[in-house]
């Protein structure tokens, strides 16, 4: 095995999956792959302005799947 990708919602159920995939990576000397999905949720309102981008939400989870990351390592 070379590759092993951990799903993670960031909750602590997660994290003790994350952790344990690292251990596994680190026996098998496997690579690690953290990864992330969201909704796209689109406020409308009568002015039709949105408060956020999607940037955003994505440099939002990027540090946290870099802040995990770090941890693990």
């Amino acid at each position: 095995m070379k590759l092993i990708i951990a799903a993670t919602d960031f909750s602590i159920p997660a994290k003790n999956a994350t952790r344990f995939a690292a251990g596994l990576c680190k026996e098998l000397g496997a690579r690690l792959i953290l990864f992330h999905t969201y909704h796209v949720q689109v406020p409308v309102h009568e002015g039709g302005m949105v408060t956020w981008t999607l940037t955003d939400t994505e440099n939002d989870v990027k540090a946290l799947l870099d802040k995990e990351a770090e941890q693990l390592a």
